[in-house]
């Protein structure tokens, strides 16, 4: 099976707006930002989210083009990171990110 491009555009859509509308909460000073902690409760669902998107597509990805379905965002992230060869930093900053959602 080939990795569907309109499940990838829709899942990438969904993830930079999640980002987008996160830089709107954080854009406050972070006294400010803290002040309010509905700030902090929306900012952690938006992240949230966006990470869940990312696991949609990094699943999808490893299911359609190399078959593989690990068991779990970090196992799934460090797989596919692997066999892109993404620079280590970027796979560490990837697996924390993961793990903030398991958490």
């Amino acid at each position: 099976m080939k990795v569907d491009p309109e499940r990838v555009a829709r899942l990438s859509a969904e993830i930079l707006e999640r980002v987008e509308r996160l830089a709107v909460y954080t854009a406050p000073d972070l006294p400010a930002f803290l002040e309010d902690e509905r700030n902090v409760l929306a900012a952690k669902m938006l992240l949230v989210e966006a990470v869940e998107g990312a696991a949609a597509l990094c699943n999808h990805v490893m299911a359609r083009k190399f078959r593989r379905a690990p068991g779990g965002f970090v196992l799934c992230l460090d797989e596919l990171a692997a066999r892109l060869g993404w620079e280590d930093p970027f796979r560490q900053r990837l697996r924390r990110i993961a793990r903030f959602r398991t958490r």
